[in-house]
């Protein structure tokens, strides 16, 4: 019989993804920090939404120009 070598058990177990350690919905844990820096710095740099409305936001009338976007989600 053939078994595998010692070097080709070894890619073939380099080569298997790694499981996700977390995936859970993290809502609620803001820190006091964070908490202050939303309030006294959202007015300054977030962009009001309205959940009624649901029209697509307007990139070129809310910054005053055409550019690129790029969007990132997350603190």
């Amino acid at each position: 019989m053939n078994q595998p070598d010692a070097e080709s058990q070894a890619s073939k177990t380099a080569a298997a993804p790694r499981p996700l350690r977390s995936f859970v919905l993290r809502a609620g844990r803001m820190g006091s920090g964070q908490q202050r820096a939303l309030t006294a710095l959202g007015p300054q740099f977030l962009l009001p939404f309205d959940t009624q409305a649901a029209q697509p936001l307007n990139l070129a009338a809310t910054f005053g120009r055409q550019a690129p976007c790029l969007l990132e989600i997350g603190f």
